[in-house]
């Protein structure tokens, strides 16, 4: 059916981008580093010792290294 064809095509990108995402060797690690760090500056509040986080998080932390570098010591 080609009403179906389309949504195939989805499927295979979004297939695409798992597999990328498991075989990465660079993104587990940051991902681990993203969680620690939201952890240590939550400490002990309710939103401390998390096991994971929302991925719009990551955009989150993106854009508070890129306003402050010199503060996170990136640059």
């Amino acid at each position: 059916c080609v009403c179906t064809l389309p949504i195939i095509q989805e499927m295979d990108v979004m297939c695409a981008a798992v597999r990328e995402t498991q075989e990465s060797k660079r993104l587990k690690p940051l991902l681990e580093i993203v969680l620690a760090l939201g952890n240590h500056l939550n400490g002990n509040t309710a939103r401390g010792g998390a096991y994971g986080f929302k991925l719009d998080s990551l955009t989150k932390v993106r854009n508070s290294l890129l306003a402050c570098p010199l503060h996170y010591g990136v640059l």
